[in-house]
């Protein structure tokens, strides 16, 4: 992270200290690696930054990632606004991203120089080498701004980076911050990406070797990379799109993004078991043509417990099937999509969880009426006949017989288990439904199917 300055006698810091977990510090306003020789104003914005990312003080002050590896750059001078310390910040970037850094808190921002038309994500210089940092794998988190009330009135470089997170600022009830910048950017992207808690947040304080609260986006901003951090560690292989996707979607007004909130307040727990799973129950009966059929979506998370975050989207790929709406909660774990089937043939459906990006095909063989042969051997039958019928799918299938006049004389049920895609065939021993042997005459054979209906006439002679 980049800041003022860093009171590092504060006991919030010692652990990291004590462990060897401050790999690198450099000082770009003095040009040497102490990032806190001044004991006084100048450090106390760094000092309380830092101890909400990375602080440990059990019964006072636990860091969003206390455990991380910390890189402290000194980049901006208080008392003061120049090009200068954009110049710093820049060079502070590029120092961190060739020490290996995997995320930056930047609680900074620039907009003397700059009015609100430059907020394109490519103007700013902060924020075009903010974004090519992103392009090499670097999470940049950066504040929106305090600047709602302001005549500037909107976010400030670099949050104005497509590929940067600008974190915006609530209260401890999840209210709007009444400082915390709006957006949207000057080419209309919506900023801020998240929120988090920027008033009354707690920290350590440089002076005292105490702590009290602060408030602003610069406290909230350092929550979000802190979790972050966290994230990655669980998911390394995670790029930065599924990083940003899943901080976004996961979070409190994910649905009706604004330039107020953003996508909303981060839920990082959401977010940590975002990477789960689902199946699509597919159906497992035949489906036959104008059949309106209920597919289930079962819903995991990466610890394979019901549930999890998805957002479940269905596509026709191949096909007519007809989406009936959107996905709907069918139980707290389970999704149903309604698709109606108005012609047959192979319907090809694709199921898209936007949380965790992962996809599902099926493919669906529609049937629909349809010719099926149909046949009695021998013609005219001696003692038994024998039924030929073919078809495109296993099936219960029955067959009746009836005189000329209509009477059922009688019924013959084929479970599917014994029938095949394909020849299959039913032998009768020419009795009727009460064991008697049926007259010499005409008969009419009715194979009734999944797949359509045929009729065959045949001749029995005692």
């Amino acid at each position: 992270m980049m800041d003022t300055g860093y009171d590092l006698n504060h006991f919030a810091f010692q652990r990291i200290l004590e462990s060897g977990r401050l790999i690198a510090t450099h000082d770009f306003i003095n040009g040497d690696d102490d990032v806190s020789d001044y004991g006084d104003f100048q450090q106390e914005h760094g000092t309380a930054v830092f101890s909400i990312i990375g602080g440990f003080d059990e019964g006072n002050l636990i860091g969003a990632s206390y455990n991380a590896n910390f890189i402290l750059g000194k980049t901006e001078i208080v008392d003061d606004e120049i090009q200068g310390e954009e110049d710093n910040w820049v060079a502070a970037i590029e120092w961190m991203e060739a020490l290996g850094v995997d995320v930056i808190s930047s609680s900074l921002g620039y907009i003397d120089w700059y009015d609100t038309s430059q907020l394109d994500g490519n103007t700013a210089v902060i924020t075009v080498v903010a974004d090519i940092a992103a392009s090499f794998g670097v999470v940049v988190v950066n504040a929106a701004g305090n600047e709602r009330n302001s005549s500037w009135g909107r976010i400030i470089p670099p949050a104005d980076g497509d590929s940067v997170i600008a974190v915006g600022g609530v209260t401890s009830t999840g209210q709007l911050y009444s400082q915390s910048s709006p957006g949207p950017t000057s080419d209309g992207r919506i900023k801020p990406d998240i929120m988090a808690q920027a008033l009354g947040v707690w920290g350590a304080y440089y002076s005292s070797d105490g702590y009290r609260t602060f408030s602003g986006t610069s406290l909230s901003t350092p929550i979000i990379a802190g979790g972050l951090a966290l994230i990655l560690e669980a998911h390394p292989d995670w790029s930065l799109d599924k990083l940003y996707n899943s901080l976004r979607l996961t979070a409190s007004n994910a649905d009706v993004p604004d330039n107020d909130m953003g996508w909303g307040i981060a839920r990082m727990f959401d977010m940590f078991a975002v990477d789960g799973y689902f199946i699509v129950v597919e159906p497992t009966g035949i489906v036959n043509q104008k059949d309106t059929v209920e597919i289930a979506v079962a819903l995991f998370d990466s610890l394979s417990s019901p549930g999890g975050n998805h957002d479940i989207r269905v596509t026709l790929l191949a096909g007519t099937a007809e989406l009936i709406g959107m996905p709907v909660p069918d139980g707290p774990d389970t999704l149903t999509q309604s698709v109606y089937f108005p012609f047959p043939g192979i319907q090809k459906l694709e199921f898209y969880d936007r949380v965790s990006q992962l996809s599902k095909v099926i493919e669906i063989l529609v049937y629909g009426a349809m010719d099926i042969e149909f046949a009695a051997v021998p013609n005219p039958a001696r003692d038994s006949v024998v039924f030929l019928f073919e078809l495109p799918h296993q099936t219960e299938t029955e067959i009746s017989v009836f005189t000329p006049s209509g009477e059922k004389i009688v019924l013959l049920k084929v479970p599917s288990e014994q029938t095949t895609r394909g020849k299959n065939r039913k032998s009768w021993n020419a009795k009727n439904n009460s064991g008697g042997k049926i007259a010499s005459g005409i008969y009419i054979g009715y194979l009734k199917t999944a797949f359509g209906c045929q009729t065959t006439k045949f001749a029995f002679v005692k």
